[in-house]
């Protein structure tokens, strides 16, 4: 199969340009093939055995990148090219707020010599669609370095960012004895949630945490948070918007999680319901930046810290 190289060469592109959602560096001597009404927009390379199509934005109906993704590849690529099975994918989280999903596949009777691809990125309920018939090492690069080179406006109102961030609720648990749980809701760019603690902020979450059901794609409609959970399973929940940077989910009170001064942290911090047990970690903030981390009857390591 042929493989999209991670990196760009020099002088391949032309003065940026856009469409419908989408901004790229058009690649440099392609021929560019104006749409057709609302057909897409495509660069044809000048050995003519490579090109690229851009098609116009379509609605999602809130499904999650990847289930976009398998929908676009059934009728932009697999029935067009000989019924291709859907490939293994790349899953992007884009700083602009995207999702992009990647995959590509050896053309039938091309003795692997030429590759079809497809490119999708999702926000809210709008998937656009990028796909790529590729033949040669340099038209690789190019279209490799073409994807790299796609930006895409902002979300809207209502769709990507709507919700941001981690919003917590505390709740008790009677398991092995009373204990403080916090169950939390984090919001992530391109409408994805997670259900499973961050540790770290949006730009750090790591995807491979994610498992069925504690990751998916949601959307939002004035009252209703519908979330498409990557095992398929679909959560329709009350919606509202609390004063205070609050939500209500189904009933019950969520809190928008606030950064932590290093004056806040100062003083000595024990797991919740575990005061007084020998084994109980701690965390120790000295005023001047250092800390430990131990037991309730030792330090053990310690350092420094910044909290932002």
């Amino acid at each position: 199969m042929l493989v999209l190289l991670p990196f760009a060469a020099t002088g391949l592109f032309a003065q940026r340009a856009s469409f419908d959602v989408a901004t790229f560096d058009p690649p440099a001597g392609w021929e560019r093939i104006a749409p057709q009404t609302t057909g897409p927009l495509s660069f044809r390379s000048p050995d003519k055995t490579s090109q690229v199509f851009l098609f116009p934005v379509r609605k999602g109906a809130g499904s999650s990148p990847e289930d976009n993704f398998r929908a676009d590849w059934a009728r932009l690529v697999g029935g067009p090219f000989g019924n291709l099975a859907v490939p293994k994918t790349n899953v992007e989280q884009r700083a602009d707020g995207w999702t992009s999903v990647t995959g590509a596949a050896n053309l039938p009777n091309s003795r692997g010599q030429q590759a079809v691809l497809l490119f999708t990125a999702t926000s809210g309920d709008r998937v656009f669609r990028c796909v790529g018939t590729v033949a040669g090492q340099q038209n690789v690069a190019v279209v490799g370095a073409f994807l790299r080179s796609l930006a895409f406006e902002a979300a809207k109102s209502g769709e990507a960012g709507a919700l941001s961030g981690l919003y917590f609720t505390m709740r008790t648990a009677m398991v092995s004895g009373a204990r403080l749980e916090a169950d939390t809701r984090f919001f992530l760019p391109g409408n994805r949630v997670a259900r499973v603690f961050p540790f770290g902020s949006g730009d750090r979450f790591d995807p491979s945490r994610c498992s069925g059901d504690t990751c998916g794609a949601y959307t939002l409609s004035g009252t209703r948070l519908s979330i498409r959970w990557d095992n398929g399973r679909v959560d329709e929940l009350a919606y509202e918007s609390v004063p205070g940077e609050r939500i209500r989910l189904d009933g019950t009170l969520y809190r928008a999680a606030k950064p932590v001064a290093a004056a806040t942290l100062t003083g000595t911090w024990g797991a919740a319901g575990q005061t007084g047990v020998a084994a109980t970690n701690v965390y120790r903030f000295g005023a001047d930046g250092t800390f430990t981390f131990g037991t309730a009857s030792q330090n053990g390591l310690g350092g420094r810290f910044t909290a932002r």
